[in-house]
């Protein structure tokens, strides 16, 4: 399988991964939601059973079409055990004070069913076959930016439930965040820090303002420039800081 991937042109390749993306949009935003509702289930259960399902489809189609491997191992068990506690004790500290339990507990299940799809989806799928795909010096970089792209660009779906201003503010930060995961990812060689990062964010969002979108207001757009910009000048600081090869580009190198 692998030598059949080398021998595929760039263009073919690209083609193979656009229906990939493609094929899990449709499946994720039109067939798992209507199949789903025709069941009648519980909002918040229904919520849930649609991510799992989201996260069989991105793992069956990789499986069929791409094969990209997902890389785990850069974090060592202190380090992943010493993220753990830390999200431990941040939910216990959110739920202290004015935050009531209830939404903690909302804010528990955002993240992971936030984090753990879209994370396997456009850093573990996306970002890894992009590299394999790309040649050249610049090839990590290109790939980066081109799969922030595109996990900035799968939030516009979400204008189905709230409004074209909330929504395009939503895109706008998310540039920056994907940004900033894809650069843990790389950095870390482990999925396990993007997705800690990305629940721990989305935790914070969902505890502090609920789960439904704030309004909005004239001065939305701009905080959102601002806190992508942050999240995009934290990403550089960290891919320009380390001295060290990234992991997961080390390791892209010997398939």
């Amino acid at each position: 399988m692998l030598q059949q991937w080398h021998q595929r042109t760039t263009a073919g390749k690209i083609t193979i991964l656009a229906c990939f993306i493609v094929l899990e949009g449709l499946l994720d935003l039109i067939v798992i939601p209507i199949g789903i509702k025709s069941i009648g289930l519980p909002s918040d259960f229904s919520i849930t059973l649609a991510k799992v399902i989201e996260l069989g489809v991105i793992l069956g189609l990789n499986a069929l079409m791409l094969r990209q491997r997902f890389y785990w191992r850069g974090m060592s068990r202190r380090s992943i055990i010493t993220v753990a506690i830390c999200l431990t004790i941040w939910c216990i500290l959110m739920g202290v004070g004015k935050h009531s339990w209830s939404r903690v507990g909302t804010g528990i299940l955002i993240g992971l069913l936030a984090a753990i799809p879209e994370e396997t989806m456009y850093r573990g799928v996306v970002l890894g076959n992009l590299i394999r795909v790309f040649s050249g010096k610049h090839r990590v970089g290109v790939a980066l930016w081109v799969s922030t792209f595109l996990f900035a660009l799968a939030h516009v779906s979400n204008i189905s439930s709230q409004s074209a201003y909330v929504t395009l503010c939503q895109v706008v930060q998310v540039l920056g965040l994907g940004l900033l995961l894809g650069v843990f990812y790389l950095r870390s060689g482990s999925l396990l820090a993007s997705m800690a990062m990305h629940f721990g964010l989305d935790y914070t969002v969902t505890v502090l303002n609920g789960f439904t979108a704030s309004s909005a207001d004239h001065t939305r757009l701009i905080s959102s420039v601002i806190i992508s910009a942050i999240y995009g000048l934290i990403a550089l600081a960290v891919y320009k800081g380390a001295h060290h090869a990234p992991r997961l580009i080390t390791t892209n190198d010997q398939h």
